[in-house]
C-alpha cells in the first residue's frame, strides 16, 4: 500500500477471547493511514505477526490507540510501542489509553512508558489530535451499538466510528 493513500486494514477480526484463543480467524487490530498519519487501534495477539505479514512498518506509526484492556485488544500493545519508538532508542509517536491499562494492573508496562512522546490517557469526552487526525472520547454510557465511542475525523474520511468492537464509515 502507498503511503498516500487513506486506508483501514484490519489485521485481524478475531473477536471475543476464545476466537482469538483458537485463532480460527486472526487477530491484532486495525491499522489506519488517514491523510498520511498511521494509527494502530487495540493492538492485540498477533498484531506484530499480522503487520509484518503485510509489509506494514511500525516505526512509520504516529499513535497507538488502546480502547480498553481486554487482552484480545491489548496483547501486543506492549512490543508495538517498542517498535513504533525502536526499542526505545527513538522517543516518538503517542499511545492513547485508558487510565486502567496504566494504573494498578497495568497492561502498558512501566518500563515502555518513557519510549513514546507521550501517553494520553483517554477521558470521558476528552477530545484528542495526532497529525492531522482528531480522535473523541464519547461516554461510556453511549456504548450501545448504534452509539459513538471515538470519532476519527480527517479531510476525506469525515468520520470513522470505532465502538471497541466494530467499524463504521460515516459520510458526514
Amino acid at each position: 500500500m502507498e503511503l498516500g493513500e487513506d486506508f483501514v486494514l484490519f489485521l485481524g477480526t478475531a473477536g471475543a477471547r476464545i476466537m482469538v484463543s483458537s485463532q480460527l480467524l486472526a487477530s491484532g487490530g486495525m491499522w489506519l493511514n488517514l491523510g498520511g498519519t498511521q494509527i494502530l487501534i487495540d493492538p492485540g495477539p498477533g498484531c506484530i505477526v499480522q503487520a509484518t505479514k503485510r509489509k506494514l512498518n511500525p516505526r512509520q506509526l504516529d499513535a497507538i490507540i488502546l480502547s480498553h484492556r481486554h487482552l484480545d485488544h491489548s496483547g501486543d500493545v506492549n512490543i508495538m510501542i517498542e517498535a513504533m519508538t525502536e526499542g526505545g532508542f527513538k522517543k516518538r509517536g503517542v499511545v492513547f489509553a485508558p487510565r486502567d491499562a496504566l494504573e494498578e494492573d497495568p497492561v502498558i508496562l512501566r518500563y515502555l512508558r518513557g519510549f513514546p512522546e507521550r501517553i494520553d490517557v483517554l477521558k470521558e469526552g476528552g477530545s484528542y489530535a495526532v497529525g492531522g487526525v482528531r480522535i473523541r472520547n464519547a461516554s461510556p454510557a453511549h456504548t450501545r451499538r448504534r452509539d459513538l465511542r471515538d470519532r476519527l475525523r480527517n479531510a476525506r474520511v469525515r468520520f470513522l466510528v470505532y465502538t471497541g468492537h466494530q467499524v463504521l464509515r460515516c459520510p458526514d
